[in-house]
Parts: C-alpha cells; sequence; structure tokens
C-alpha cells in the first residue's frame, strides 16, 4: 500500500477520509489552547483508584452503576493484576 499510499494525485490505498491534523482536531473540540492549558498540569500520580469526575461519568453509562464501584487502571497490566489477585 505505501507505494500507491503517498505522494499521488489519486489515492486508491487509503480507507478513510483524509485524518484530521492535530490543529484542526483541537479545533473542531473548540479545544484550540489544549497544550497551553496543559504544561501547567502537576506531573503526580494523582487517584490511584481513577480520578472521581471519571469514576462518575463511566458509572453514568450504566444504570444502577455507583461511582464507588468503579476502578480505572493506569494500563492494562494494572487490570489484569487486579483481575486475577486476591
Amino acid at each position: 500500500m505505501n507505494k500507491y499510499e503517498h505522494n499521488v494525485e489519486v489515492n486508491l490505498a487509503e480507507t478513510c477520509v483524509k485524518p484530521f491534523t492535530l490543529k484542526e482536531f483541537l479545533d473542531f473540540v473548540e479545544r484550540p489552547d489544549f497544550f497551553e492549558d496543559f504544561k501547567n498540569k502537576p506531573l503526580t500520580y494523582g487517584y490511584i483508584e481513577g480520578n472521581p469526575e471519571l469514576r462518575r461519568g463511566i458509572a453514568e453509562l450504566y444504570e444502577d452503576v455507583d461511582p464507588d464501584n468503579v476502578l480505572v487502571t493506569g494500563g492494562a497490566i494494572e487490570a489484569n493484576f487486579n483481575s486475577f489477585s486476591g
């Protein structure tokens, strides 16, 4: 595909529409200053069990789920550990 996907007049290999640039995406979601704001974010571990606001948002996707019963992990290895231990 690489031979026919780049530097061509008509792209026959593309599987979707032209992708966003990061700037176009941030403008689309109305967050053009995201990286400027992000520069001031403290680099801490944060909440071990997941940010309370995120946990509330996830719980709201389901009926009768309490945010205290939602666990957000830092990655697959942590999720696997929590699933298969203890």
